[in-house]
């Protein structure tokens, strides 16, 4: 079949490989095929059959046949970033309804610590508000971590860049401070605990009865393995668990997320994400199971995936996991 136009050429494909596009069945994998079509031009729209088609998911990427022959769309009609968080919130919205995370009324906060992850989901979750069949509203809440000096813990104070960006965009928003100087020999596990302690308090006193926590999938695949590693025990972050008594819920909506899709969607929104590294990142055991799921990778490419799976199966099977109580 000849093209339309001279600008593009039809390449021979190879064999299509059937993948399933389930979030959970493999949220690393694009569900992607090799392309039938590809651009000689620099723009991934497409001629075939006398109509235009574009790449939804990148400019890059294989394309994704069940979505491209769909129906035909100009580019112009829809943003690269609008395009990147259509495809994020499939994920996010299974998320929710896997695990009836959100529900008429709630009122979240949403931790924020200037990274792209959780900037990310703040993003998403107001995004999904115009389309979401549960109201609910949103609080950021960011805890910065202080030394006995005064002085951040992280390299700059992302305070300030939050503030232009939450007024900019109309959010609600929280500043919490958390004196780390003050405490004995501070570590990761401390660090975590007194940061998450900060935005309970907040929450409690902005009447959120939810907080949304950034992680997503190769933060829950790190998790496994470091509980494999250090624990003994195959368990992950996870997806939905509530504190105090019910009091809080935890819920973590991009878990089926992939990092390499949350970072391509903060570029392509121009998040003001701050590089906020503690002086024990580099040596800390996350770290260290980053670069062996890193390593593996090249030898076994799904490994990360495996482990992901094999954490929320483990998730799934104890006794209704969603529901224990975490205090």
């Amino acid at each position: 079949m000849a093209l339309m136009s001279p600008r593009f050429r039809l390449l021979e494909h190879s064999q299509v490989n059937r993948v399933s596009t389930s979030p959970l069945a493999n949220p690393f994998h694009l569900g992607t095929v090799p392309h039938q079509l590809r651009s000689t031009a620099r723009s991934s729209r497409l001629q075939f059959a006398g109509q235009a088609f574009y790449c939804p998911v990148c400019e890059a990427q294989p394309l994704r046949l069940s979505h491209t022959m769909r129906r035909p769309v100009s580019k112009r009609d829809i943003a690269l970033k609008d395009r990147l968080a259509y495809y994020l919130l499939k994920g996010v919205n299974k998320a929710i309804r896997d695990y009836e995370m959100i529900a008429d009324g709630d009122r979240i906060a949403v931790a924020v610590s200037a990274g792209k992850d959780s900037l990310t989901l703040l993003h998403l979750l107001r995004l999904r508000q115009k389309s979401a069949p549960e109201k609910y509203e949103t609080v950021a809440v960011h805890a910065t971590m202080l030394k006995s000096d005064g002085t951040p813990c992280a390299e700059m104070d992302a305070r300030d860049a939050l503030k232009v960006y939450f007024q900019s965009e109309g959010q609600a928003y929280a500043f919490e401070v958390v004196d780390v100087g003050a405490q004995p020999q501070p570590n990761c596990f401390r660090c975590s605990f007194l940061r998450r302690k900060a935005i309970f308090i907040a929450a409690q006193r902005l009447g959120c009865n939810k907080v949304a926590l950034g992680h997503h999938a190769d933060d829950a695949a790190q998790t496994t393995l470091l509980n494999l590693f250090f624990h003994g025990k195959t368990e992950t972050l996870s997806p939905k668990r509530r504190f105090f008594g019910g009091q809080f819920e935890i819920i973590r909506p991009m878990i089926y997320v992939p990092e390499k899709k949350i970072v391509r969607l903060a570029r392509a929104c121009a998040l003001p994400s701050i590089s906020a590294h503690c002086s024990h990142t580099v040596t800390s055991r996350r770290t260290l199971v980053k670069n062996v799921i890193r390593a593996l990778e090249q030898e076994y490419p799904k490994v990360k995936i495996n482990l992901f799976r094999a954490g929320l199966r483990h998730f799934r099977d104890t006794q209704d996991g969603a529901l224990q109580d975490g205090f």
